[in-house]
């Protein structure tokens, strides 16, 4: 009875000492990402610069197209292509009919 006793207690403690040691190896990773972190960013740096240096070419060519293309509507997407303006009603202000 001693012996299953002592086997209970140490299966009882099995959970515990299962999570213990995956809380263990979980931190080592979490302690190891800003290193990682750190390293990846110097290595990339010279690849960081080609990708901004691309935006900013990117950037650079929009501008000029939108001075190229001299139309407001079609560079601020705000109206559709191709769309007149209403005219104004008779008689307003601006109309050139005359009023009724």
């Amino acid at each position: 009875m001693e012996r299953l006793t002592e086997k209970l207690s140490r299966a009882a403690g099995v959970v515990g000492r299962a999570t213990a040691k995956l809380e263990e190896r979980a931190d080592l990773l979490i302690a190891r990402e800003e290193s990682i972190d750190k390293r990846s960013a110097r290595i990339f740096e010279a690849n960081h610069a080609v990708l901004d240096g691309g935006d900013k070419g990117l950037d650079e060519l929009e501008s000029k197209l939108a001075l190229l293309s001299n139309d407001p509507l079609e560079s601020s997407g705000s109206s559709p292509q191709g769309v007149q303006p209403a005219s104004q009603s008779a008689g307003s202000p601006a109309s050139t009919e005359p009023r009724v």
